[in-house]
Order: structure tokens, then C-alpha cells, then sequence
């Protein structure tokens, strides 16, 4: 019993916490049993980056694959989709005198038409809408974690942008690292992050209720699963989890599924009722069907040389 005293006065003085860590593991960590030890490995400079950004600075661009996990520790950053947009525009330019008198008459005459011929450009650009906040201090902190409940979404492209509000604070992980960390540790950092995860989606409707909605007729049940859907259908892909919790959400306040498919054909949402269906995103199943079919022309490869 001696032994087994000095050597917990040994760990717990080998332990040491910078005070934002310090922060972090009684806040989010050490409620769900995650010991001091196994949050400081956790910490290793190997698998947790620190990073602070200005405001306005990207910190996920849409359209890439993430392949990290952030938590917003400090400040206030905010997802946007980016909306492509084309725009044509056409000009023409006046024709300038050219005391070019050496010139032969065939070649002065090109030039000219060449000077006022009219032009019209093509032009794609994109605008980009505001869908919800991560803020420091609330639920909803954690950004790309789906990675660590289906390890097949790690790679794929994230949806939206993501810029910062104010000055902010990002711890970030390795989605693989940390999937491997998970794996190896006891449940109870597992247990820590997922909390993060489900009560963002849950904590978000706080956020996100406003007078305006339910003004125009939305009502605030509803108001809340167009809130639900918008964090969960993010990435493409709904999880049975989140799932679950929408139909959960849904047989407590008598929301049927018309106004379920209503709420995902708009704009903030954008999926179809095959889609919800279906668990994905047309585009996510055509990227992860094209993903196996190279993976089988591979096998075959493999097996033709094998034999």
C-alpha cells in the first residue's frame, strides 16, 4: 500500500497542465472520468496542435478533406455554405487612332477590328451563407469529430467554410491519431468527445431560436429540427446516432415525416428524401462508390498477380 501511495504522488507530480489545458480537462474531460494521466498523453505535442487565429481567418476550407478534429477552446468561429454563382459580363473597347501609317492596309485593318471587337467573360464566383456558430464556453465546440464515429468519413471532402469571428483559440487533433488513441485508451475520452458531439447537436437550438422564426409561421419545435438537420446533414452523411435523435426529437413534439422531407428540401439543408434515406448525399455515394470500384480494380490486380 506504501508503494502504491508514493507512486500515485509520483504521477500526480509529474503531471502539469498549462492553464487553458487545465480548463479544458476539468470543463470537458474530467466529468466523464478521463484521468489527469490519460488527458496528458492525450495533450502529447504528437497528437494536439495549438493554434490561434485573427478574426476573419479560415480555419476549414470547403470542398478538401479535413483529416483533423478541432475543438474551438477560445473565441467564436462560424460554418459557411458556399454558394457558386456564374455571372457573364461583356464589353468592348474602342478603336485608338494608330499613326501606324508603315503598316500595309491589310494588317491596319485587322488591328482595328481586333481593337473593337466585343468581348463577353464568363465569370464563376461564389457567395457564401452564414449556417451556424462554434462558440467557446457552449456546446457545440467541436468540429469534425464525424470522422471519429465512421472512420470511413476520414479523407472525405468537408461541405462547408469555416472562418473565425473573433480571435480563437483551436485545439486540433489527427482524426487517425486520435481514432488510434481512442482505441487504446479506456472509454472514458471516447465518452468525453462524443458528449461534445450529440450535445452540440441538442445545444445548438439554443443558439440558433429567434423571434423571426417563429413570427413567419415556423413553429418552434419545427424551428429546432431545421436547426438538427443542418448540423447533422453538415457533412453528407447522417449517422445512425444522429438519426436516432432526430427521431427521437420528432415523436416528442408529433413531427411527421412530410414535414421532415419539407424541411430537408430547403435551401439551408439541401437534401432530398432519397438522400435522407439513403444515409448520404448523392455526391458522397458517387465519391465512395468510385473509391471501392478503384479499390476492387486494385484487388483484381493484385490477385491476377498472386496467380
Amino acid at each position: 500500500n506504501a508503494i502504491q501511495i508514493i507512486r500515485l504522488i509520483l504521477e500526480r507530480q509529474e503531471i502539469k497542465f498549462t492553464i487553458e489545458e487545465a480548463t479544458l480537462y476539468y470543463k470537458n474531460f474530467e466529468p466523464f472520468g478521463v484521468e489527469a494521466k490519460t488527458f496528458q498523453n492525450l495533450m502529447k505535442s504528437s497528437l494536439a496542435q495549438w493554434k490561434t487565429y485573427d478574426a476573419g481567418k479560415v480555419i476549414v476550407s470547403n470542398g478538401k478533406p479535413l483529416g483533423k478534429v478541432l475543438i474551438v477552446v477560445d473565441g467564436k468561429a462560424t460554418a459557411h455554405q458556399v454558394i457558386p454563382t456564374l455571372k457573364s459580363s461583356s464589353s468592348s473597347t474602342m478603336n485608338i487612332e494608330d499613326d501606324d501609317t508603315n503598316k500595309p492596309k491589310k494588317e491596319q485593318n485587322t488591328a482595328a477590328a481586333a481593337t473593337a471587337a466585343k468581348t463577353t467573360t464568363t465569370i464563376t464566383t461564389t457567395e457564401t451563407k452564414p449556417l451556424y456558430s462554434y462558440v467557446s464556453g457552449e456546446n457545440g465546440k467541436i468540429i469534425g469529430a464525424t470522422g471519429l464515429v465512421d472512420p470511413d468519413l476520414i479523407g472525405k471532402n468537408y461541405p462547408n467554410l469555416i472562418i473565425t469571428d473573433t480571435k480563437t483559440r483551436i485545439l486540433s487533433f489527427d482524426t487517425k491519431k486520435l481514432c488510434e488513441f481512442l482505441v487504446s485508451n479506456d472509454a472514458s475520452v471516447e465518452a468525453a468527445i462524443f458528449h461534445m458531439m450529440y450535445v452540440d447537436l441538442v445545444g445548438s437550438l439554443r443558439r440558433h431560436r429567434t423571434v423571426s422564426g417563429v413570427g413567419a409561421g415556423i413553429g418552434m419545435a419545427v424551428h429546432d429540427l431545421k436547426i438538427m438537420l443542418q448540423q447533422a446533414c453538415a457533412d453528407g452523411i447522417i449517422h445512425p446516432a444522429e438519426r436516432r435523435l432526430i427521431r427521437q426529437f420528432m415523436e416528442k413534439y408529433s413531427i411527421d415525416d412530410t414535414q421532415l422531407f419539407a424541411l430537408l428540401e430547403c435551401d439551408e439543408v439541401g437534401w432530398t428524401k432519397e438522400e435522407w434515406k439513403d444515409g448520404a448525399k448523392l455526391e458522397v455515394m458517387k465519391e465512395q462508390e468510385q473509391t471501392e470500384q478503384e479499390l476492387g480494380k486494385v484487388m483484381q490486380l493484385v490477385l491476377s498477380d498472386i496467380k
